[in-house]
């Protein structure tokens, strides 16, 4: 293995600090004054798209990859 003499802690910066990544709620709340602030730069479109990742926590790719068919809004499920 070409990579067997590089250790994590010399070559890589070392282990990373464990840290919990979200946002709070005023975060949220000032992201979506900008939003409304402006309309042309981001359609509504784009707020849904944003609540959808707030509250289901996906990546853009999933979303834009997904179909009608994927979603049962009778069971309130979406397949990814």
């Amino acid at each position: 293995n070409v990579t067997s003499h590089l250790t994590i802690e010399k070559n890589a910066g070392g282990d990373p600090q464990e840290r919990q990544i979200f946002l709070s709620e005023s975060e949220i709340e000032k992201t979506f004054d900008v939003l409304n602030q402006y309309p042309k730069q981001a359609p509504l479109t784009n707020k849904i798209a944003m609540v959808f990742y707030l509250i289901f926590g996906f990546r853009k790719s999933e979303l834009i990859s997904s179909k009608w068919k994927d979603f049962d809004f009778d069971k309130q499920e979406w397949v990814v």
